[in-house]
C-alpha cells in the first residue's frame, strides 16, 4: 500500500484508481495485444517515476 501511496501522491491520481486499474487488468481473460502493450509501457513509465528510496519519495 506503501507503494501505491507514493504513486498516487507522485501521478496526483486517487489511490482507488490505481487499485481499479490493477484489478482490471487481472480479471481480463485474454487481453487484447493492444491493451497489453499499453498496460506494459503504463508500467514502465510507473517504475521510472517511481521515487528511489523512501528520502526521494
Amino acid at each position: 500500500m506503501d507503494l501505491l501511496e507514493r504513486y498516487s501522491d507522485a501521478l496526483k491520481v486517487k489511490m482507488s484508481n490505481l487499485v481499479f486499474f490493477a484489478e482490471e487488468l487481472e480479471s481480463i481473460p485474454n487481453p487484447s495485444r493492444g491493451k497489453t502493450i499499453v498496460a506494459k509501457r503504463v508500467l514502465e513509465f510507473l517504475d521510472r517515476i517511481a521515487p528511489n528510496d523512501k528520502a526521494d519519495a
